[in-house]
């Protein structure tokens, strides 16, 4: 594998990893937050798009879009 790749999954590993563990326990949508954790650690790259797919809080506010003025 090239160098950059190793690189490249390496910070999303990292990314993931640190991104699930500074979420709180009642955002995650599914799957207590110690399973993600290991996951990422065990799985790297599967667990990570997972965690990003299926775990991580939605980043838009609850109630769809936000009206303007």
């Amino acid at each position: 594998m090239p160098l950059w790749l190793d690189l490249f999954n390496l910070a999303f590993l990292f990314y993931a990893f640190f991104d699930c563990a500074r979420t709180d326990q009642d955002a995650i949508r599914k799957g207590p937050k110690w399973l993600w954790l290991i996951g990422i650690l065990l799985f790297e790259s599967i667990a990570g798009i997972a965690w990003f797919i299926w775990g991580r809080p939605n980043s838009s506010p609850k109630g769809g879009r936000s009206k303007r003025k």
